[in-house]
């Protein structure tokens, strides 16, 4: 290679890390040789290797959610790729920009029968993560990897998955000076900031106002200038699950989010038929299936781009709005203060740690800038109802699939982005035996994540009746001895006071902790809301036909 040459390997990497990407989940393997290589020669480009390529592909995805960046995991094709499927169709689930890379075996190998051809006429890999994540680009020669770089640059935008698949003969062929310089000129002009005119925004006179905030004005809205704004004219802030934190849920403006187990001011606000409806909701950010669910389609919604919002915050003064009607918002929100939701009902269980008091300690015990990372099942419906979130990006969970495990894996990229704060990961026992290997991810890097692995011995999210308790119970493990094996730290708890002894050693370790706690079955057993919650997916409606 010549002095000016790099190849496609080394110029795709490097162009990755001028995004800011710090780290690449990987599982290695032949096919990816020279992409892998080509990580230790860029500049502050790490690789994090995983144990299961769907485990680096849920680390990708939290990484990206916490960080705010593109995400970038790698594999080969056929197996590797295939593994990495859940988690891209997690990743398109949740809009959440994740670059899916996979090697293929050199084209002129190309439908031959040879071993881990991912071509069109082997796995087809290509055609699977179409299906999978929506798009799909195999680059065939060296001159097609600007186009490449510019589908990654418009995924990170529309916070959208995207899969490339580079043979590996392709990862190895040289660019030219000149060739980088065209690419690098296509790339930049494609990554020019999309230009926001100022909206007119007006507030009429004694207006309730609300302001229904979605994931995307993250990293785009000046938290500081939106905090001032609504906090001085008294506007209230609805969120989605995503956007959860974008101001402190203790705020007296904060009225919840919607999307899950939804808050119920949140509901209020939004109900066009309730005492306490908004009279203007200004919607940023915010999916339009969302506002379709929440928001009566007779009720006339003001649709902003977060950049939109963002200029207007910038030419902002006092005057836009009047002293009587500030008055007139502030006593709304007072009373909307008043309205206090169900709330669980305290149960003591023998040998266990109910839900209300292992989230009640979490919340006693860590910081406000810790970092959550819900997994499925129980805990996640518990956690979304009982963790507070103070800051942006402060609850991570995959709010369409929730598949089992991958807040598990999820929260080693969110510690990875976030190394300065305190992340805790929360899941079931059936989760720990899908994806609790990557725990030894977590001490081979020792990442000072808190594991809290709650047991309760069962898939409870099942039916329950006594002709499906034989299939639902799951046979005891240790889980210390599982934790242990490959150097974590380790301990068990079965009552309140124990648990929260052992979760202040752990919040001052500096490693990674696994806190095994036993729980009850059905969070239900304990918070005796299923009919009062808002929330009712098929499986809550169908529940007593089954």
């Amino acid at each position: 290679m010549q002095k000016n040459e790099q190849n496609v390997a080394e110029f795709f990497l490097n162009e990755i890390a001028n995004l800011g990407v710090e780290y690449i989940f990987l599982v290695p393997g032949a096919q990816i040789v020279p992409l892998f290589k080509a990580i230790s020669k860029t500049k502050n480009l790490k690789p994090i290797i995983a144990t299961h390529e769907l485990g680096a592909g849920f680390m990708a995805t939290g990484y990206a959610r916490a960080s705010g960046k593109i995400g970038v995991v790698m594999s080969i094709g056929g197996p590797g790729a295939t593994y990495m499927t859940g988690a891209g169709m997690t990743a398109k689930g949740d809009d959440v920009p994740v670059i899916f890379v996979t090697g293929n075996i050199p084209k002129d190998r190309h439908g031959r029968g040879e071993f881990q051809d991912a071509s069109a006429k082997g796995t087809n890999d290509s055609e699977i993560f179409k299906a999978t994540v929506g798009n799909s680009i195999v680059c065939s020669h060296p001159e097609e990897i600007a186009n490449v770089i510019i589908k990654m640059l418009k995924s990170k935008v529309r916070f959208k998955p995207l899969h490339v698949q580079i043979p590996i003969d392709v990862q190895i062929a040289n660019i030219d000076l000149q060739m980088q310089k065209s690419i690098s000129d296509q790339c930049r002009f494609a990554n020019l900031p999309i230009h926001e005119a100022i909206p007119d925004i007006h507030f009429e006179k004694k207006r309730k106002i609300v302001f229904f905030l979605g994931r995307k004005v993250l990293g785009i809205i000046d938290n500081n200038k939106l905090i001032d704004f609504i906090r001085k004219n008294e506007i209230g802030v609805v969120t989605d699950m995503k956007a959860r934190g974008v101001i402190a849920e203790t705020y007296r403006v904060s009225l919840g989010y919607v999307g899950f187990n939804s808050d119920f001011r949140a509901l209020e606000v939004l109900n066009k038929d309730s005492c306490f409806a908004a009279d203007q909701i200004f919607a940023i950010g915010v999916t339009e299936e969302l506002i379709k669910q929440y928001i009566d389609p007779s009720v006339d919604v003001i649709r902003l781009t977060p950049g939109a919002l963002k200029k207007w915050l910038d030419t902002y003064s006092s005057d836009h709005i009047k002293e009587q009607s500030i008055e007139f918002r502030k006593k709304w929100l007072d009373e909307l203060l008043t309205i206090v939701p169900p709330k669980p009902i305290p149960m003591k269980f023998d040998n266990k740690v109910s839900y209300l008091e292992m989230f009640e300690v979490i919340n006693e015990t860590m910081p406000d800038e810790s970092v959550y990372c819900l997994d499925a099942g129980q805990v996640r419906r518990a956690g979304s109802m009982l963790l507070q979130c103070h800051y942006p990006r402060s609850l991570i969970q995959s709010d369409t699939l929730s598949p089992m495990g991958s807040g598990i894996c999820a929260s080693i990229g969110v510690q990875l982005a976030l190394p300065d704060k305190p992340v805790v990961s929360i899941f079931g026992d059936g989760s720990m035996r899908m994806h609790g290997m990557e725990l030894a991810t977590a001490v081979r890097y020792n990442l000072p994540i808190v594991f809290i692995a709650c047991d309760n011995q069962s898939y409870v999210s099942l039916p329950q009746s006594t002709a499906m308790k034989e299939i639902s119970d799951l046979p005891e493990i240790d889980w210390m001895s599982f934790a242990k094996s490959f150097g974590m730290k380790a301990s068990f708890s079965d009552n309140r006071e124990d648990f929260q002894e052992q979760l202040i050693k752990a919040r001052n370790r500096n490693g990674p902790s696994l806190l095994w706690v036993t729980v009850p079955g059905l969070l239900d057993d304990e918070f005796k809301q299923t009919k009062t919650l808002e929330y009712k997916n098929w499986l809550t409606e169908l529940k007593d036909k089954l």
